[in-house]
């Protein structure tokens, strides 16, 4: 539960400051780098990049050292 929390914390520290850059561009009356759903989009891209890439380490490559980057060195 604590570790869920963590997470959800983590989230919302990213929601504020996404809010925040937000507000700063409004009140400079600047437009976003990107269209709202475009980055959207490569966001999900990036996300379902590196889920993929630990799907295929973890079950095609057999060993247990490449699952959780924290734990590689090299």
């Amino acid at each position: 539960m604590v570790a869920g929390l963590k997470k959800l914390g983590k989230f919302m520290g990213s929601f504020a400051a996404g809010v925040v850059a937000g507000a700063v561009y409004f009140a400079l009356h600047t437009p976003t780098p990107a269209p709202p759903w475009p980055a959207l989009a490569g966001l999900l891209g990036i996300l379902s990049g590196e889920a993929a890439g630990r799907f295929v380490i973890k079950n095609f490559r057999g060993s247990k050292q490449y699952s959780n980057r924290s734990q590689h060195t090299v």
